[in-house]
């Protein structure tokens, strides 16, 4: 009777687990530091003297998260305005990231290079970062024009488990 008794209860803990919902995962104040690589820039000249440069980049994420948010390649594709003067006015573009697992997921970025910084937000996910919703802030560390960047980021977010997205 005591071994049925503890299989059926087994049993029942068992559905309970498969069955209870997964919890969304929250980042709150989470951040790291970027490094980007140019490697591509075509300018087209304005009537007004400014420029629009089209540029794309390849980067990483290093952070001391948990996986799969401590180590990130990136693919950016944007755009820079380049006042008559020589100075950036804006830049936007967005970034495909990928994990060490093979989970992607894209986020958006506008801000202007020469003031140091701006804002970015998730985009999409999938995998373990399925349901990705939230955004942050960045700041220009270094720059070098031609040749690539370093930012430091912080931001807030939140992913919806694969399971509970069905």
């Amino acid at each position: 009777m005591i071994v049925k008794a503890t299989t059926w209860s087994m049993g029942v803990i068992a559905a309970v687990i498969v069955g209870a919902p997964a919890q969304a995962e929250i980042f709150k104040d989470k951040g790291g530091q970027g490094v980007y690589q140019q490697v591509s820039a075509t300018d087209t000249k304005l009537p007004d003297g400014s420029v629009v440069r089209v540029e794309s980049f390849v980067g990483w994420f290093i952070t001391e998260m948990p996986a799969p948010y401590d180590f990130i390649s990136e693919r950016c594709n944007g755009t820079v305005t380049i006042a008559a003067d020589g100075k950036p006015v804006v830049s936007r573009g967005h970034c495909e990231v990928s994990s060490m697992k093979g989970d992607k997921a894209a986020f958006w970025y506008s801000g202007v290079t020469a003031e140091g910084g701006g804002k970015w937000g998730w985009m999409s996910g999938s995998g373990a970062f399925n349901g990705i919703n939230g955004g942050g802030t960045y700041k220009v560390k270094a720059f070098q024009p031609g040749a690539g960047l370093i930012t430091e980021w912080v931001g807030s977010w939140e992913t919806t488990p694969q399971s509970a997205a069905k």
